[in-house]
């Protein structure tokens, strides 16, 4: 006797299959010819027509199982076969590459710009409208894939990854300069962000010294970072320094030039000056160290070197404290102190503070505008004004 079980299997394999189950019950151990010929008919039949599975299955079946494909693309070595008119028809680009008036001849294209993972990737989505992405590199590539082949349902997918994916001190580097070389501006925000709140431990991360002109340029003007300005210039030597090993012929001030001026002096103390001049004695030029020098000792009589990005100091009060506090700077400075046109003047001599700044919102704890609780931040205070008792 024959029994006959229908089952249907939706695994990840494509399509999802009506298997036909043929099991065969011996009513006795005698009738050993019938039962052999029953189980050569079949064991397992699949019986289904992968065309009538959804549009989705159907086509990723077909891309996975190279039916009906009439088009090859080679990429880093691998050839990827697919269908001209589905293409065509979710990408203006392949439209003209395969029925406008240039179309390709030939049944295969070489691909030299992207990757197998970003090309596959942007195929998945174009015929089984699935994203999958497990990293910011994979984001990279599919995101590079789908602005050559003007797709953007799928650079909404990658923003949306870029939103929500994790930045740390080892990758925040490379992102950043990913981000700003592929002008993708939610991952760029981002990143500023996780660089105001992690200044210094993003300076460790090894790739410091290897971002480009543009990042570190971007960076240094941050006004809210969580590191004083001693601390960015020493970073910033660091980074000419690499730049010199990959260009033995340019000097150190040549290589700081394009980024040093967002080096707020002005908040420097002048021993951590001299400190910076015997680390990287070429890091100036001779008439500019000395105006820093003066500018640092007198800062209402000897104005900062034109280059200089920033010229505004500490407010007078603040300054002359800082100055003759035995406490040191890394406990009582502040990172990137808060500089408010209110609370002084901008001009020559930097005027003088006025009489109500001896307690400004800053100073006293109180949150900024967009309700955060203060922090190590460039542009704000952290401490409150402390006074002398006799």
């Amino acid at each position: 006797m024959i029994r006959v079980e229908l089952n249907f299997c939706n695994s990840e394999e494509m399509p999802p299959q009506k298997r036909l189950k043929v099991t065969v019950e011996e009513p006795n151990s005698t009738s050993q010819a019938s039962t052999s010929k029953e189980r050569d008919i079949i064991q397992t039949i699949e019986n289904f027509d992968w065309r009538h599975a959804n549009w989705r299955d159907r086509h990723h079946y077909a891309l996975r199982n190279k039916k009906m494909c009439d088009i090859t693309f080679e990429v880093e070595g691998r050839e990827i076969p697919a269908h001209k008119l589905l293409l065509a028809m979710a990408s203006p680009v392949f439209e003209s590459m395969f029925f406008g008036a240039m179309a390709e001849k030939g049944d295969k294209v070489v691909i030299q710009d992207l990757t197998a993972f970003g090309f596959e990737a942007l195929l998945k989505f174009i015929y089984a409208n699935e994203l999958s992405l497990c990293s910011l590199d994979q984001a990279f590539q599919l995101w590079v894939a789908a602005d050559k082949y003007m797709v953007p349902q799928v650079k909404v997918g990658c923003r949306r990854y870029f939103q929500n994916c994790t930045l740390r001190p080892d990758n925040i580097w490379s992102s950043l300069q990913t981000a700003i070389f592929l002008d993708i501006e939610e991952l760029a925000v981002r990143c500023y962000d996780f660089l105001q709140e992690e200044t210094e431990n993003a300076m460790e991360a090894e790739d410091f010294t290897c971002i480009s002109v543009g990042a570190m340029t971007n960076f240094l003007r941050l006004e809210h970072l969580s590191a004083t300005e001693f601390t960015l210039m020493k970073g910033l030597i660091q980074w000419g320094r690499e730049r010199l090993n990959d260009q033995p012929d340019m000097g150190m001030e040549q290589a700081l030039e394009p980024c040093v001026k967002f080096i707020r002096f002005g908040w420097m103390k002048l021993a951590e000056f001299c400190e910076i001049l015997d680390v990287a004695p070429k890091a100036f030029k001779d008439s500019d160290s000395v105006m820093i020098l003066k500018h640092l000792a007198k800062p209402a009589l000897y104005p900062l070197p034109d280059w200089v990005h920033c010229k505004r100091q500490l407010p007078p009060k603040e300054r002359q404290f800082c100055l003759s506090s035995s406490t040191s700077h890394s406990q009582l400075a502040p990172q990137r102190w808060h500089v408010s046109s209110e609370s002084y003047s901008n001009s020559a001599t930097y005027g003088t503070s006025s009489e109500d700044d001896s307690e400004c919102s800053l100073c006293s704890g109180e949150s900024s505008g967009s309700g955060r609780k203060l922090k190590n931040h460039r542009g704000r205070y952290t401490q409150k004004r402390r006074t002398r008792r006799n």
